[in-house]
């Protein structure tokens, strides 16, 4: 942020999941539901510089967010980020997650932690699109 002692909590909800149909080639893009212009640069940027993730993002993989919250907290980043650490592993839910980004480019952040948990679910989601047929 511009201030100094000034962080930027967002919480919300995202997801990754393959399309529920199939599509032709040219129509196999990715698509970013409730994410700004910074996404579709992303995935561009990602594509140009050989990303190895070919065989899931020819599907046309959709990544959304929707019920953000964001909160100004007036502390360090240090202390801001362990006491939403600390609430995460408190409240026992096994899908949450803390991300520490730059607030300009948060939603970059965001989606690259979900292309980082799609690559380390890679080799079972290439098992399973093969048992259904889909490559």
């Amino acid at each position: 942020m511009d201030e100094a002692g000034v962080c930027r909590v967002r919480s919300g909800w995202v997801e990754a999941c393959r399309p529920r149909i199939l599509r032709p080639a040219d129509l196999r893009a990715i698509e970013t539901e409730g994410f700004g212009v910074d996404a579709a640069r992303f995935f561009e940027w990602m594509e140009a510089h050989g990303a190895r993730m070919q065989a899931l993002l020819e599907y046309g993989f959709r990544f959304g967010r929707s019920d953000v919250q964001e909160e100004l907290v007036h502390d360090s980043a240090a202390e801001v980020e362990d006491r939403v650490v600390k609430d995460s592993l408190s409240s026992g839910d096994p899908f949450r997650a803390v991300i520490a980004g730059v607030d300009h480019a948060w939603e970059v952040s965001l989606l690259s932690f979900m292309i980082e948990m799609i690559q380390q679910s890679h080799e079972i989601n290439i098992f399973d699109f093969r048992r259904r047929g889909l490559i």
